[in-house]
């Protein structure tokens, strides 16, 4: 009895050592920050079509027609200037850059659905990311222009009630099928609202499953006669990827115990077993057991 009370305790609380000795590694952080740009300048696309890598995590760019599109890396920081001559800028007030004054961030121009496209090495997880209007969006739909000098040429003025400019993130599984996606309004006038993303604002990736690539789809409510007139522009930092449960020193530690527990209970069995031939005994009810044997042979 004594032997399976110890057992069972043994068991038990290794069970709930080893269940609380699961780690996690840090989470993944692509920040950019690695990048080398000039100063106030921009890495887009070419001819060559290689994407940007950071952290792991492959960032397509596209050159068609001599223009480029998709992503591109940039530190650009002009918050002043109106129009398409200025894309490349994060629109992050006071001062613009990256989340927390960093320097680095990417900007995509997402012109048709999926364009723009993330992919990881293996399905992962999500946390989320930093997302921001370019300045070239931010005056479209705040001042109504797109154009350095005040005037425009697309946009129907600034946003008023019922206005909207929405990005759509989509997750993609290893067959590239949609497997969840989640909404996020660089501008809201519906419903009351009047706000214009003006700053890094996070938007939570955590419902979007594990992923092996996303891609990115752009609605306003200012649509003319070739699409969208908005700027299909959007900034990115600091993509967080969920850490991975790797197990701690102390599940090790558990898991050898355990073994040696086991080992010593196959080594040591109980002494109220009956001996098997040839099976090594010791301890005090076992030379009890050999005096009576020694008895009993006397006596015949």
């Amino acid at each position: 009895m004594y032997h399976r009370q110890l057992t069972f305790c043994v068991i038990t609380l290794s069970s709930i050592l080893l269940l609380s000795s699961w780690g996690s590694t840090a989470d993944i952080v692509v920040d950019f920050d690695e990048l080398e740009i000039e100063n106030e300048s921009v890495l887009i696309g070419d001819a060559s079509q290689s994407s940007i890598i950071s952290k792991g995590v492959s960032f397509n760019r596209t050159f068609e027609f001599g223009f480029p599109g998709a992503w591109a890396a940039s530190n650009q920081t002009d918050l002043e200037t109106a129009g398409f001559e200025n894309k490349y800028s994060a629109y992050s007030a006071p001062g613009g850059g990256g989340v927390d004054g960093s320097e680095n961030f990417l900007v995509a121009f997402n012109s048709g659905a999926s364009q723009a496209t993330v992919m990881f090495q293996q399905p992962t997880s999500l946390k989320g990311m930093y997302i921001t209007n370019t300045t070239y969006a931010h005056f479209a739909v705040a001042e109504g222009i797109d154009n350095e000098d005040g005037t425009t040429n697309f946009v129907k003025g600034r946003f008023a009630e019922g206005d909207f400019f929405q990005l759509t993130v989509q997750s993609l599984d290893a067959t590239r099928t949609q497997i969840g996606s989640s909404d996020f309004f660089l501008a809201d006038f519906r419903d009351g609202k009047s706000e214009i993303v003006s700053n890094w604002t996070w938007m939570d990736l955590t419902g979007l499953g594990d992923v092996t690539s996303l891609s990115f789809d752009m609605n306003s409510s200012d649509v003319g006669q070739f699409g969208m007139n908005t700027p299909a522009y959007f900034a990115i930092d600091n993509l967080t990827l969920a850490g991975v449960p790797e197990p701690t020193s102390s599940l090790l530690l558990w898991s050898g115990v355990i073994c040696l527990f086991h080992r010593r209970q196959k080594l040591c069995p109980s002494t109220n077993r009956i001996a098997e031939p040839g099976m090594p005994w010791s301890g005090r009810n076992n030379d009890s057991r050999d005096r009576r044997l020694t008895k009993t042979t006397k006596r015949r």
